[in-house]
């Protein structure tokens, strides 16, 4: 449990949710990052440390990955938006795959060698399950931030879910904002894919962080009471993307 005073400020409520640290050196410099555990999602927000032991927030998202933030990035599996080519929506077909093997795997499919032990695996998990339903690759990274900006990108007119098919992908991305030139966290984010209902008792499926496993852990409603009204985050909807250049699955 994290018992450092300095970061602990940074989260004021903290009665759902279970933090711990490491620090780390990159590149000859000194970073904190702080691991959130909770029911259904998981966080890491990364700080700056100066050689008093002070503390600078630098951001949040579903995994910090000191290597693609700061790094070099070669030999880093990018997919890049040369390599994706033109994009559009994939077919009905191909959500109704998607749809079927995200059911099956309720219960059945573990994220437990995705990051932290399947805690931070909510992009991991959605990635895969569409990766082994359709044999292509749709997303890289295990950031929801990366996620979304690919997906808006593809699709910049939002979409309603109720314009979409079962299979088809739900996101509350990681944000934080500036406030007198320092970064502040607004909320960690999740994402999962759409199931079958209509308005907010539609079902949604997605990564538990608690369970390590796929679940059907939300309604359109109870995300929306969780990520946009009490984190303050936006929700979007994405039908599934195809891209002109196809990437097999790994």
């Amino acid at each position: 449990m994290l018992n450092n005073e300095k970061l602990l400020a940074f989260f004021p409520d903290t009665d759902a949710i279970q933090l711990s640290a490491v620090e780390v050196r990159f590149s000859g410099e000194n970073f904190a990052i702080v691991t959130e555990r909770g029911e259904d999602d998981g966080g890491q927000h990364l700080f700056s440390k100066d050689t008093e032991g002070g503390y600078r927030y630098l951001g949040s998202d579903t995994v910090v990955d000191l290597q693609y933030l700061f790094g070099s990035l070669m030999g880093v599996d990018r997919f890049t938006r040369g390599s994706r080519g033109s994009c559009n929506s994939s077919d009905l077909s191909d959500h109704e795959a998607v749809f079927s093997f995200c059911k099956e795997a309720v219960g059945n499919f573990s994220s437990v060698s995705g990051p932290d032990g399947g805690n931070l695996a909510c992009v991991w998990a959605v990635r895969r399950l569409i990766a082994e339903a359709l044999g292509r690759k749709v997303h890289s990274s295990d950031l929801t931030t990366t996620f979304e900006r690919e997906l808006d990108d593809c699709f910049p007119n939002g979409l309603s879910h109720g314009d979409l098919p079962p299979g088809s992908i739900v996101i509350s991305p990681t944000k934080f904002r500036l406030v007198n030139g320092v970064s502040q966290r607004i909320g960690t984010g999740h994402v999962g894919l759409l199931g079958e209902g209509s308005g907010d008792d539609r079902l949604i499926y997605s990564n538990s962080s608690s369970r390590a496993n796929w679940a059907q852990n939300f309604t359109v409603g109870s995300w929306l009471a969780r990520y946009s009204d009490k984190k303050g985050l936006p929700t979007k909807y994405y039908p599934i993307p195809f891209y002109s250049s196809a990437v097999p699955a790994a």
